[in-house]
């Protein structure tokens, strides 16, 4: 599983509004069920790095029966969030 892109935030005006951390998590979490076809009934995340719009940035997913381990990478490959996700 794998996925990359640059997202741009225009809708907020806060100190902290580029920062994608809510947005990587709903990411992995639709990654997961999209590539691996099936429902998904627990997703826990953890974030480890900010990550800023603008930045590239990779997700990657490894699915191991059912579940998928999910993360996020920045720039540079920096681990910016892991999650794990139980499919039904």
């Amino acid at each position: 599983l794998l996925a990359s892109g640059v997202l741009n935030n225009t809708l907020l005006d806060e100190t902290w509004k580029d920062i994608l951390a809510g947005r990587l998590a709903l990411m992995l979490l639709e990654m997961a069920r999209a590539k691996s076809g099936k429902q998904v009934t627990g997703f826990t995340f953890q974030g480890r790095a900010p990550l800023f719009d603008l930045n590239p940035f990779r997700l990657i997913g490894r699915q191991n029966g059912n579940t998928v381990e999910l993360e996020a990478l920045g720039p540079h490959g920096k681990i910016t969030m892991n999650a794990s996700a139980q499919l039904a």
